[in-house]
């Protein structure tokens, strides 16, 4: 009777281990899935940000005009360089702990507009 009783309890403890394993992982995925949510939201809004200036531009400038090329190319630009980041996990991962840091400058000079 002992025996069974320890082997109940044996068995009680592995699946006490699984749930709390369970549950954390869980937790993680759950912490996964609002991180990746958020991302993607700021990633729409970025596009949508492109978008406005390019609208702006369509606007203000004609088709031949050299200022509306170069800015359509500055906004190409922008556009890969994000992606570029975004699929490149371990150098985001270093750029963040150096922004962190204060190793790298964030300010942008747009004539204190920001």
């Amino acid at each position: 009777m002992v025996q069974i009783l320890e082997k109940i309890l044996e068995f009680l403890n592995f699946l006490r281990y699984q749930i709390i394993r369970w549950y954390y992982k869980l937790k993680s995925e759950e912490t996964v899935f609002k991180a990746t949510k958020k991302a993607i939201y700021n990633f729409e809004k970025i596009k949508l940000g492109l978008q406005g200036i390019y609208e702006i531009l369509k606007m203000t400038y004609s088709d031949a005009n050299i200022y509306y090329i170069l800015a359509q190319d500055n906004i190409r630009a922008v556009y890969g360089s994000i992606l570029e980041l975004m699929t490149n996990e371990d150098g985001t991962k270093e750029l963040m702990e150096k922004i962190n840091r204060a190793e790298i400058d964030l300010d942008i000079p747009l004539d204190n507009l920001l």
